[in-house]
């Protein structure tokens, strides 16, 4: 398979969220790949952190592979027990435990 036998379409989720990209790959034998990238900053407000969760909930629902990738700046998690004291954080590790998702984590300063 080359590059000309993949059909790629920018998805635009109507839900007022612009910090995010979502690519669905699609090859001639109509297998589909989703391809996320979002990005949240440190000064998120709670209504923006739920329509990040939303549009999570929204990738995942879509036919086909995912692949999510991102810079979520959630500092209250931690991802060695899931465990959070935030309530939208909180949310947001029930999103991912819902939807069976990976996380890999790279903390930065």
């Amino acid at each position: 398979m080359s590059v000309k036998d993949v059909k790629c379409t920018q998805i635009f989720p109507d839900i007022g969220f612009n910090e995010c990209v979502i690519l669905e790959l699609e090859d001639v034998s109509h297998h589909k790949m989703n391809i996320a990238t979002i990005y949240r900053s440190p000064s998120s407000t709670t209504e923006n952190d739920k329509k990040i969760i939303e549009y999570i909930d929204i990738l995942c629902a879509r036919n086909g592979n995912k692949l999510i990738m991102g810079d979520f700046n959630w500092p209250n998690i931690n991802w060695n027990t899931w465990e959070t004291s935030s309530n939208i954080e909180g949310k947001f590790v029930d999103c991912v435990r819902k939807f069976f998702l990976n996380t890999a984590h790279k903390y930065t300063n």
